[in-house]
């Protein structure tokens, strides 16, 4: 089995509204994932999440089960394409 970027145990709140609740997700490499839900619904604040550039108080960001806090610091282990 290649790479895999597992995400579990995120939640995010602002304010008194619970956007993300416990979301859980693996990642492969070689695979393509598609987050998908309306707007407003956290996908952009889970990504901000994924890459570390918005802290939560409850995360686990583990690649090939090693714990990372921040992988955009570290070149090479993520990136995305977005359209519209």
């Amino acid at each position: 089995m290649g790479n895999a970027l597992t995400i579990d145990s995120i939640i995010l709140v602002f304010g008194t509204k619970k956007v993300l609740s416990n979301v859980s997700m693996k990642f492969e490499t070689g695979k393509i994932t598609g987050i998908l839900g309306r707007n407003g619904s956290g996908k952009s604040s889970l990504m901000k999440i994924i890459f570390g550039t918005l802290d939560v108080e409850n995360k686990t960001i583990r690649l090939d089960e090693k714990a990372i806090n921040k992988p955009y610091l570290k070149k090479g282990i993520i990136g995305f394409f977005a359209t519209r």
